[in-house]
């Protein structure tokens, strides 16, 4: 009787260990999410901004190809 108390005992410990590996590979995982959310907001973020500035480059270079033809025009 006595050893069935102790491997029911052990038992038991083992499952306990088991369930707190379980909550920290869970807790990590969970780490790991926010880190990719956060990163993948900062990507869409700099994603944003880079199109905007090529956009402002877009504008930038047809004024100026505007400004050249009216200068070359003027030169004439």
């Amino acid at each position: 009787m006595q050893q069935r108390d102790k491997a029911l005992q052990a038992i038991r410990e083992l499952i306990k260990n088991r369930n707190d590996e379980i909550l920290q590979v869970e807790s990590e995982i969970d780490g790991v999410r926010n880190e990719t959310r956060k990163e993948q907001e900062l990507s869409e973020d700099l994603h944003d901004k880079l199109n905007k500035r090529n956009k402002e480059g877009e504008f930038v270079k047809e004024r100026m190809d505007e400004i050249k033809a009216e200068k070359k025009k003027l030169d004439e």
